[in-house]
């Protein structure tokens, strides 16, 4: 559902043979976000579209439908994947609200996580667009907000075995800027994670989304990179999500392939960095 009025809140969910499971629980823990903000404010409003890359509409509608979110919702169905970043802005260059949330659907969600998101943009008009405070299913944080990586620091965080990880740690370190999460205080940001970014939709509209170039992987890191031109990024560990995504060099080949080609793409964009 493409509201015609300004919502508060719109949520774009880009599937591709989501996960069962992890998708009910997407939309249930969704679902108890959303109505926490309208028990805090009952003015609040909301849509979601969820875009459809795997061809799964029925699917996606009964889900949708036993969460209770399917009145708030509407699909978008395409015939083949067309990619992340491309699939969101489907959705991103037709919503009409105030604030947009780009969600994975591995990403589960406090009860909180909205309302303390949109209590912070709120009270920072310079902030475009935030990160939360993540960690895995394992309980341990996820170090989603990047420094500009090199080279170096992909194919050792990407592909390289533990006992080379273990050795460029402190590199490792500072490209994870593992210190803005250990800190845990909200602080600039530079690059963050598209598993959730939390924007004002007048900036996210203004950039037109996504950079479709991109198929998958980097569109998040370029697009953090265009943000921060136009305001302030921020990490913000009052908002708290659990991620079962990433580590592309263990999906795959193909998820492989994807991600040297989309950093070649960004380094070119963006300029190259060696090491």
């Amino acid at each position: 559902m493409i509201p015609e009025q300004t919502v508060h809140l719109s949520i774009s969910i880009v599937t591709y043979y989501p996960d069962p499971v992890q998708f009910s629980v997407l939309l249930k823990n969704l679902g108890r976000a959303l109505s926490f903000c309208s028990a805090s404010d009952n003015t609040f409003s909301y849509c979601i579209t969820v875009v459809d890359n795997g061809n799964q509409r029925a699917f996606l509608e009964s889900g949708l439908d036993e969460s209770g979110l399917l009145p708030y919702a509407g699909i978008i169905s395409n015939s083949s994947n067309l990619g992340y970043g491309k699939a969101h802005n489907q959705a991103i260059r037709k919503i009409k609200s105030t604030f947009h949330l780009i969600l994975n659907p591995d990403v589960i969600l406090y009860e909180d996580s909205l309302h303390c998101a949109l209590e912070h943009m709120q009270d920072n008009p310079v902030c475009v667009a935030l990160s939360p405070e993540t960690r895995g299913a394992d309980g341990k944080y996820q170090y989603l907000c990047k420094t500009y990586p090199t080279v170096a620091d992909l194919a050792l965080r990407g592909f390289s075995p533990w006992p080379i990880k273990k050795h460029f740690d402190f590199r490792l370190s500072l490209y994870e800027n593992r210190k803005l999460v250990h800190d845990r205080k909200t602080a600039p940001a530079s690059i963050i994670s598209g598993c959730f970014m939390f924007c004002r939709t007048e900036v996210l509209q203004k950039l037109g989304g996504f950079n479709e170039k991109f198929f998958l992987y980097f569109e998040d890191f370029a697009l953090s990179l265009e943000l921060g031109k136009l305001g302030r990024i921020d990490y913000v560990p009052e908002v708290k999500v659990v991620h079962f995504g990433g580590n592309a060099g263990g999906k795959g080949m193909r998820h492989i392939c994807n991600f040297i080609k989309s950093a070649g793409i960004f380094f070119s964009l963006y300029g190259w960095k060696w090491r």
